[in-house]
């Protein structure tokens, strides 16, 4: 991590603090920030995205966006923060890299049905790829019951996997949303990032245990390769 600036904890500002426990855990799995004594503190990726957001446009994405892949790819599920430590010693998943091999391995799209009960139920790469298989079957057949049974259920299901997938599209950047896709009913890889997200998912990675949030949060600056005027 680069040099500390603290975020507001005060819950009131995200509407209570069920809601902002929700996204602290989302914005930590995606290594943006982490908590550590009661102060959260931003990432190096999380500095450059706060200095970055308010010029970025269609026309320089890429120069952030390319780094957040890299980044993207090498965040673990199970990790020392507060969301990623509930997770059993089984889990080796790695969450937007895994979302991104799943949809190049199925025509560049995904649905929130194929995630929700086939690719959140991977606990590693072999698992993944099962799933991948359940889906091209699915979508064979059209028979729900191929795909097994929801991971994430309830009436507020979507509240939980859309944040999930806009950080996998690093805020609809590399990914379409449903609604403006071309193919009704699916995320898809826009084109013109699709050789990026092949090249974050083909940089080697291996699933690690970490001694603190320091050790997870410096990793994972390393594997963004931000230059430091980004910073």
């Amino acid at each position: 991590y680069s040099s500390p600036r603290t975020l507001t904890l005060a819950a009131t500002q995200y509407g209570g603090t069920s809601r902002y426990r929700d996204t602290k855990q989302l914005y930590e799995t995606a290594g943006l920030i982490f908590q550590e004594d009661g102060i959260v503190w931003f990432t190096t990726l999380g500095l450059a995205l706060k200095r970055f957001l308010p010029l970025l446009n269609s026309q320089n994405a890429i120069l952030i966006a390319r780094h957040a892949a890299l980044l993207l790819a090498a965040c673990q599920l199970r990790n020392p923060t507060d969301a990623g430590m509930k997770y059993d010693n089984s889990m080796h998943v790695f969450p937007f890299r895994f979302i991104w091999m799943a949809m190049m391995e199925l025509d560049f799209k995904i649905s929130s049905d194929e995630l929700n009960r086939a690719v959140f139920h991977s606990k590693d790469l072999r698992t993944l790829y099962d799933s991948i298989r359940q889906i091209r079957l699915f979508r064979k057949s059209g028979d729900m019951a191929d795909l097994g049974d929801e991971t994430i259920s309830g009436v507020s299901k979507d509240d939980r996997i859309i944040p999930l997938i806009s950080l996998a599209s690093f805020g609809w950047t590399l990914l379409t949303d449903k609604k403006d896709s071309p193919v009704r009913g699916y995320y898809c890889i826009r084109p013109q990032y699709l050789r990026l997200i092949e090249a974050a998912i083909q940089t080697p990675i291996r699933h690690r245990d970490f001694l603190s949030i320091r050790d997870y949060a410096a990793y994972l600056s390393d594997a963004a390769c931000l230059p430091r005027d980004l910073v």
